[in-house]
């Protein structure tokens, strides 16, 4: 009987490379066995693993932003544990059933959204991000969201523990920041949010 090994899960830090891969398998565009296999949780979102370094923890932050960007809530709950626990604003949800049912929710009231994510600070197996985002109501009236995260991860990289805040500002469509194709990933040279504001 033939038997079909499965790849060792590599240890060592991805490449820019390896994650616009692995973010193009994701969006369906490739189907390489290992990478795609979600049954076996081979997506390398659950590849990196506490602790983390600061090569890790900056992959880890990129991953989930291209997550999101993707508005896909079966994708996105993928990265979170089974019994996953969320305060999101004034939110409070577990579970991954809970998270996909938020997160379409969410995609139906916060229209052509566009996330930028970027690392604040880590340790073992948490992460601190901040965030910015824009969005429009069904209305037209364009938003942006400015917020900070805080992770934890379980020993298989998923995250267990989520805490999010932040705040909304209107503003005219011509104050718009994030312009790129969407539903997608930023593109790897845009500068994100650099700055406060």
């Amino acid at each position: 009987m033939l038997v079909r090994r499965q790849p060792a899960v590599p240890e060592r830090v991805p490449s820019i490379e390896q994650l616009q891969w692995v973010s193009g398998c994701l969006r369906g565009l490739r189907q390489p066995l290992f990478f795609c296999h979600i049954k076996k949780k081979a997506l390398l979102v659950t590849i990196i693993r506490p602790p983390f370094s600061s090569e890790t923890a900056v992959a880890k932050v990129r991953m989930a932003e291209d997550a999101w960007n993707s508005r896909d809530p079966k994708r996105v709950v993928l990265a979170y544990s089974l019994d996953s626990e969320w305060r999101n604003r004034d939110a409070f949800l577990r579970g991954r059933t809970q998270i996909r049912d938020f997160l379409i929710a969410k995609w139906k009231r916060e229209l052509d959204y566009r996330l930028t994510k970027s690392l604040w600070s880590f340790t073992d197996n948490r992460i601190a991000v901040r965030f910015q985002y824009e969005y429009h109501n069904p209305e037209g009236q364009w938003f942006r969201a400015h917020g900070n995260e805080l992770w934890e991860f379980d020993a298989d990289g998923l995250m267990q523990r989520r805490e999010a805040s932040s705040n909304d500002i209107g503003m005219e469509t011509e104050q718009r920041k994030f312009y790129w194709p969407a539903p997608g990933p930023r593109p790897m040279d845009d500068v994100g949010i650099p700055g406060v504001q």
